[in-house]
């Protein structure tokens, strides 16, 4: 039996109270910003109090100010837009609007590292809004299990434990695969190059090559044209429907059959080049570059910002290319072609074809 087990069957072994936030804690809605505050980073001088409104993490963070309106530790609630998300904040802050802030009365009753994790399991119905929100009273009705004092820091001790951990597995992760992405791309580049007499990468992409040798192997440079057809979606925004054919653009590059957009079978039986097991979708506009090959026979609409690139098997396949556009060198030849003063940056379809 474990300390929390045996906590639970010392403290409350009839079961655990539920109350709600109204008699418990204090509810307080932020207000206008201060008239007087500095936007940015902590300055130095007067201006040493935190302005929060809502948002995650350093996003809350609004301003700083010479006075605060919260002189003692509590919770902040997102309650207008982005909803939740329940913060601890020290002492001496002002919240804004859009924030809710929570404080218990009675910290020997009810501990507020344990009503911080209560509340990130809270779910709320979607109002008819089209801005999602929740009102003072909406968190006051809120109910939470109130078990004894000391099983609250119990159950606090353990999540922090789990929260810690999470926190640096998360990191090391994330140096992992930073560390990986950037050993793919060294090595992606050096197998794209085709040039043994370069001393290094860099010396790779400063020249515009129309053939070269690689190991004695004469190695032909052409153009994309030469070799694919390339060809661009709708230009027009779409009707959507409820189901029906996948419409997808560049934020489904990753994943370009995972769309959550429909349009109706008539409308895409309008499409003129649909796509073709072994194509390639190419982002063109705000994100230039990006590739996805379509390889799985799954009717697909798309957006003038992606391009269909349809290659000739016979001279290059179609992951090859995908490769060689994601590479430093096809990034290079890309960026000599895109309209880089357009809101937003675009590559023109026919520039594709010239790369």
């Amino acid at each position: 039996m474990n300390n929390l087990e045996k906590l639970i069957q010392e403290k409350c072994p009839n079961g655990v109270e539920y109350k709600t936030i109204g008699e418990l804690c204090d509810v307080y809605t932020g207000g206008e910003p201060p008239e007087d505050l500095i936007k940015g980073k902590k300055p130095e001088g007067e201006y040493i109090y935190p302005i929060y409104s809502n948002g995650i993490d350093e996003n809350a963070l609004y301003g700083y100010s010479k006075e605060c309106r919260i002189n003692e530790k509590a919770i902040t609630f997102s309650s207008i837009g982005t909803i939740g998300h329940p913060t601890l904040r020290e002492a001496n802050f002002t919240p804004i609007i859009r924030l809710k802030v929570i404080i218990p009365k009675d910290h020997g009753i009810l501990n507020i590292d344990y009503l911080k994790y209560a509340l990130e399991i809270v779910e709320f119905k979607k109002n008819k809004s089209s801005l999602p929100n929740v009102n003072a009273k909406m968190i006051k009705d809120i109910r939470v299990a109130i078990p004894p004092i000391e099983v609250q820091k119990e159950i606090v001790r353990i999540l922090d434990n789990f929260t810690n951990l999470t926190a640096e597995l998360t990191a090391e992760l994330t140096a992992e695969l930073t560390a990986r992405q950037k050993q793919y791309e060294y090595y992606r580049n050096k197998l794209l190059s085709f040039d043994e007499s370069a001393e290094s990468l860099d010396t790779l992409h400063t020249h515009t090559h129309t053939h070269g040798y690689f190991y004695g192997q004469e190695i032909k440079y052409i153009k994309l044209i030469e070799m694919a057809e390339v060809y661009d979606g709708t230009h027009q925004t779409p009707q959507y429907t409820d189901s029906g054919i996948s419409f997808i653009s560049v934020e489904n590059i990753k994943n370009i059959y995972a769309s959550k957009k429909y349009i109706s079978e008539e409308d895409y039986n309008k499409y003129k080049i649909k796509p073709k097991l072994n194509d390639l979708f190419m982002t063109r506009i705000g994100t230039i570059g990006k590739c996805a090959v379509y390889d799985k026979e799954v009717k697909l609409a798309y957006y003038v910002s992606l391009a269909l690139i349809r290659p000739n098997q016979k001279i290059i396949n179609t992951r090859y290319l995908k490769y060689v556009i994601e590479s430093s060198i096809g990034q290079e030849e890309l960026r000599k072609r895109t309209l880089v003063h357009a809101v937003p940056i675009k590559i023109n379809k026919d520039e594709i074809g010239k790369i």
